[in-house]
């Protein structure tokens, strides 16, 4: 599965790749962006994409200015797009809503609540992590 995580946070970022890793190695082929500018220049580049995770405050462009400019561009306008912030206004969640967000995780998620996101909202079946 390919997935894109897109977070101005390395220490975020570096936290969910270690979910995913240790659920599988060999499962995921994870992509990183540091903001919404980035990740579209790589969305661009990866046709392929079944996911992303992304965070709402970043710099440069921020995360729902990203979903609306895939949700904008017809062949991203269902790829799924789950929130992942510590941003939990009624609001921005309306807004997000209203782009077709996928899911809206509050950070930090236990691992098993991120992984089983991504297995409800692409209806693939992983692993969860040891212990949960």
């Amino acid at each position: 599965m390919k997935i894109l995580i897109v977070d101005d946070s390395a220490s975020c970022r570096l936290r969910l790749c270690r979910i995913l890793n240790e659920a599988s190695e060999d499962f995921f082929d994870i992509l990183e962006a540091e903001n919404g500018s980035e990740a579209l220049t790589i969305i661009e580049n990866n046709n392929e994409l079944d996911i992303i995770l992304s965070d709402i405050n970043m710099p440069e462009m921020d995360g729902i200015a990203l979903l609306k400019a895939l949700r904008e561009k017809k062949e991203d306008s269902s790829l799924p797009f789950v929130i992942y912030s510590t941003e939990c206004s009624e609001e921005m969640k309306a807004v997000a809503k209203s782009f077709q967000a996928s899911a809206w995780l509050l950070k930090p998620a236990k691992p098993a609540t991120i992984l089983m996101a991504i297995s409800k909202i692409t209806n693939v079946l992983m692993p969860l992590p040891k212990g949960t």
